[in-house]
């Protein structure tokens, strides 16, 4: 009947038959595990300690189920400290005692428990003759993805191969989120297709990750797959496609979708909504905002606070004020959150003074800001190019006492990129760069940018090698940043490091060396960005690389070469190309060369305009 009571969580009558059942003498080991299974389930701590402090009188700590009971209840509970005092008085410890403890610290994806986790689940290998099992190298891996350590989740995965956990779909399908959370989807991809067996939680996953990523045509072929497949798509799959499309800018084509779900049978949960209303903002469209708002009301969702500051975020996006207050007044809880979806309206809306004083009103009514709050305001300003004001809120923010966090320093950044204003980027950079913040990576690519805009290149080196952790977004930026100072050689110096520190260069590596080169007319660094661009799987050349490699062949008189360039790579090269080989003939009076470029264009799809002025380059060289 404890049991019973415990899984329906009627925590009061559970609490009531255990004490009597204590009084009694009635009690058993079992009964212990389901009432602190509830405590943990309630999160109530107060009822946690006076359960422990009964088993402590009964000398009940050494049975290892009851401990692990204790280490679950305390973990879930956020004492992660107690847990693990209890832990350490533990003298004979089993598999599920040492999963416990895990499972507590790597539920909170914050990466100082992560680096915890890691160091427990070592000691455990080291100090103990268990065999971690699939749960527990499911919760190693989410302490990979929460310290964002691709190096750490490829020994896991080395580990989890050697071990024969490659069919167990729990630790296969924290592998693919742990792949994709780190930055790297085409990895998650891989595992996912060496599984032999998959569910719908390795779908969704799959498919998420992918659309987070922006690999949205991947993720859409996935989810027909999945439908042919599984037999039945899961709402979680068409939630992730919707969101993905939304938050990479593609507002229609994430309402597509939503529409197509609604045709396959599904209904709109709040997590559909939220997406949508996001599509909705992207697009501006305010006369279908409307009619999703009324769909959300019809499946009784206005009480749902995270739908309602979606709806007020996205009436304030369309430029609907009216309408966002009307939601904001009409919520049956005003939180935080609200108050700053409204506030974000009316800064983005260009109406600085009204979301000033919608600030101190919201601190009247005895909410506190956060930084979200002043984020919204600072980029309101920054949107309507008010920079001046920006960097006076953030002094005010400062002096309020208020630490600023990653968007508040893109922000910052941003606005010291564009006005140049080089003495104030330092001081910014200076305090992302200090012991007390965990560097972001995009935070520091985009410190590496404004030094290198504000003409600082000094300033650019020395905050790029003072880097831990370097990105492909991290190189690109330096080396981008050496090409715009005029420094190739060193660029060039730049990808070859980049090369040595594991990073694989990509598409925007070769169009930023590629550049370069075309501004400096370097043969020799457009040869060698060609021929490196070949050893790299998945980079192909764009039509601009190939338009600068010819532009650079052309004006050094190797027209053959330029040639070959443009016959050998025809699905890439185009009339700008084409154009800039024929002006060159006609500088170096090559006429055989000249002959074929001409005859190559009118043969190709271009327009009227453009082949009457390839006919008058042509001319001029008869």
């Amino acid at each position: 009947m404890l049991s019973g009571f415990a899984l329906e969580l009627q925590a009061h009558e559970t609490f009531e038959m255990f004490i009597y059942m204590c009084q009694e003498c009635k009690a058993d080991s079992i009964s212990y595990v389901h009432v602190l299974k509830l405590c943990s389930n309630m999160q109530a701590l107060k009822e946690g300690h006076m359960i422990l402090s009964i088993i402590l009188e009964n000398t009940l700590e050494q049975q290892e189920y009851i401990n692990s009971a204790c280490i679950a209840m305390y973990s879930k509970c956020g004492c992660l400290d107690d847990a693990y005092c209890i832990f350490e008085r533990i003298q004979t410890r089993d598999i599920v005692t040492w999963n416990s403890l895990i499972a507590g610290f790597c539920q909170y994806d914050v990466i100082e428990h992560g680096h915890r986790t890691l160091q427990i689940f070592e000691k455990m290998r080291y100090q103990s003759c268990l065999l971690p099992d699939s749960t527990t190298n499911a919760c190693v891996l989410k302490a990979c993805s929460s310290i964002n350590s691709l190096i750490q989740a490829k020994i896991m995965a080395v580990y989890v191969v050697e071990r024969g956990f490659t069919s167990n779909k729990l630790v296969m399908n924290a592998l693919i989120n742990t792949y994709t959370r780190c930055g790297h989807p085409h990895d998650a991809y891989e595992t996912f297709v060496s599984m032999p067996e998959r569910d719908v939680i390795t779908w969704n996953t799959m498919i998420s990750g992918l659309a987070q990523h922006g690999l949205l045509d991947r993720a859409s072929q996935l989810l027909q797959e999945c439908q042919q497949e599984v037999g039945m798509l899961d709402i979680g799959s068409w939630n992730s496609l919707i969101a993905g499309y939304a938050q990479h800018g593609y507002g229609w084509k994430a309402l597509a979708i939503s529409n197509q779900m609604q045709l396959e049978g599904f209904l709109s949960d709040k997590y559909t909504f939220i997406s949508t209303f996001s599509a909705c903002a992207n697009v501006g469209a305010l006369f279908l905002c409307r009619i999703f708002h009324t769909c959300m009301l019809e499946c009784n969702l206005s009480s749902d606070s995270y739908v309602t500051n979606s709806l007020i975020d996205m009436y304030g996006k369309c430029g609907s004020l009216e309408m966002a207050h009307k939601v904001f007044q009409n919520s049956s809880k005003q939180h935080v959150v609200t108050w700053n979806a409204l506030i974000a309206g009316y800064a983005h809306n260009g109406y600085h003074e009204m979301a000033y004083e919608l600030m101190q009103q919201m601190k009247r009514q005895g909410y506190k800001p956060d930084v979200i709050t002043w984020n919204a305001m600072i980029a309101g300003h920054i949107l309507h190019e008010n920079f001046k004001e920006a960097l006076l809120l953030y002094g005010e923010m400062l002096s309020g006492g208020m630490e600023p966090d990653d968007a508040t320093f893109v922000s910052m950044i941003k606005t010291c990129s564009l006005t140049g204003a080089l003495n104030t980027g330092q001081l910014v950079c200076a305090q992302v760069t200090t012991d007390s913040y965990d560097l972001n990576t995009a935070v520091c690519n985009a410190c590496i940018e404004m030094f290198a805009l504000c003409g600082s290149l000094r300033d650019c080196l020395l905050f790029f090698n003072q880097l831990k952790r370097r990105d492909r977004i991290s190189w690109n930026t330096i080396i981008a940043a050496l090409a715009l100072h005029n420094d190739p050689g060193l660029s060039f110096s730049y990808f070859e490091n980049m090369q040595k520190g594991g990073v694989k260069p990509d598409t925007a590596t070769f169009t930023i060396l590629l550049s370069a080169c075309g501004h400096n007319g370097l043969l020799n660094g457009t040869t060698f960005s060609f021929e490196s661009m070949k050893g790299i799987s998945n980079v192909s050349p764009t039509k601009e690389n190939v338009n600068c490699a010819v532009d650079v062949y052309g004006r050094a008189g190797y027209l053959v070469e330029a040639e070959n360039i443009l016959k050998s790579l025809l699905p890439y090269a185009d009339v700008v190309g084409w154009t800039a080989l024929l002006s060159n003939c006609k500088t170096y009076g090559n006429m055989e060369i000249g002959n074929r470029c001409f005859h190559h264009m009118l043969g190709a799809d271009n327009n009227l305009h453009m082949v009457f002025n390839v006919h008058d380059r042509y001319v001029c060289m008869l």
